[in-house]
């Protein structure tokens, strides 16, 4: 349950709106325990630190919240080393809502019983139906955590923890679908579907998940808007016609992707502050030198502020980037960094001259393949 870290926690669905007041007793079956628990969640929009000292095994938080709130509870003992609690957290992933919640804790938090609340009891067995993958993604970190520095710098080491990192995200999807599948109204199905979803939607693989939820599902706040972000991806999905988009060029004036039409382009989302994009401009500029005659062309767009113009020229000209380049501010209503629902950089799309995306994200020797196949012959 990825999602669920407190790392992540701006990122988490909220599952409803409106305030509601959450109560959680908690109980260690040692009254004898001494420390200290935090309750991490968000409160109105940022990351909010609750904590209260054990007295006599017991502790008890009380609040106002938006309506199925996630939240991450941590116990840090009296006499837990700073260092031990670091590479070692008690920490448990809970909700909050109405439903009051009694923790019952025997060894740890991470292993407390949690009563009286269905959602958290149905997350208990979300865990349970996910152990396997969740377990194996844990060990891989911890594994990595534990490994010197020679061994992290070491290539084969690096590619052997890939590899067994994408087995383990794989069976995790896996076993996210089929709870979907078996459990349509369920919370944690709508939880699954926004981890799998991504960042970067793929409207094929996820449309008919979303399909499957429930109407509950499908009209709750978030479900609504994982409708429109699925719209949204179709629109920019391979095969799509590009939309169409104006934007100011170095000299201010306005420039139309539609004016391409006839060639192929690659339309090219990067930033002057962003070093993979920075380092993946050689390649672009070593086929735009190869390929610039053979009916292809470059369309960078930049996501820089509008402050930081001067950065933007800067590096324009320091990259050698001499194709057309234009900047769209994120701040700026209606851009093409939110037309094409870019939310990470470096990002392209490989444009046809009918207007049809047919590639996307190709870099280095990828690119060059590509470009070669379609019209290196010309």
């Amino acid at each position: 349950m990825k999602k669920l870290i407190l790392l992540a926690l701006s990122s988490i669905p909220v599952w409803a709106w409106g305030q509601t007041s959450f109560h959680i007793k908690g109980n260690f079956k040692d009254s004898g325990t001494t420390g200290t628990v935090y309750l991490m969640y968000q409160k109105q929009g940022r990351n909010n630190v609750d904590s209260l000292p054990v007295t006599a095994g017991k502790f008890e938080f009380s609040g106002q919240v938006t309506e199925l709130q996630p939240a991450l509870l941590t116990f840090k003992a009296k006499n837990t080393s700073g260092l031990a609690q670091k590479e070692q957290p008690d920490e448990r992933r809970i909700f909050l809502n109405e439903e009051k919640l009694t923790i019952v804790i025997k060894d740890s938090i991470k292993t407390a019983a949690l009563k009286g609340s269905s959602v958290n009891q149905e997350m208990v067995r979300y865990e349970q139906f996910m152990a396997r993958p969740d377990a194996a993604l844990n060990a891989l970190d911890l594994s990595y955590q534990k490994a010197s520095a020679a061994q992290r710098k070491d290539s084969a080491f690096r590619a052997a923890m890939e590899e067994k990192r994408s087995i383990a995200l794989k069976a995790q999807e896996m076993l996210q679908r089929k709870y979907i599948k078996q459990n349509p109204d369920s919370y944690f199905s709508l939880l699954s579907l926004y981890d799998i979803a991504g960042s970067e939607i793929d409207p094929v693989q996820v449309a008919p998940l979303f399909d499957l939820l429930s109407a509950r599902q499908k009209n709750s706040k978030h479900g609504k808007l994982l409708s429109e972000n699925i719209a949204a991806a179709r629109t920019i999905m391979i095969g799509a016609t590009a939309p169409d988009f104006i934007q100011n060029n170095t000299d201010n004036q306005p420039v139309k992707l539609s004016s391409f039409r006839g060639k192929y382009l690659l339309l090219d989302f990067w930033a002057s502050w962003c070093r993979p994009c920075r380092a993946e401009n050689p390649n672009l500029v070593k086929a735009y030198a190869q390929f610039k005659d053979k009916n292809f062309s470059i369309l960078g767009v930049s996501v820089d502020a509008e402050k930081d113009r001067e950065k933007w020229l800067a590096a324009i000209e320091k990259d050698g980037l001499s194709w057309t380049q234009v900047i769209a501010p994120s701040s700026e209503k209606g851009n093409a960094g939110k037309l094409y629902s870019i939310k990470s950089i470096p990002s392209n799309f490989l444009i046809d001259p009918q207007g049809k995306i047919i590639a996307k994200n190709l870099r280095g020797k990828e690119l060059e393949k590509v470009l070669a196949d379609l019209i290196g012959k010309i």
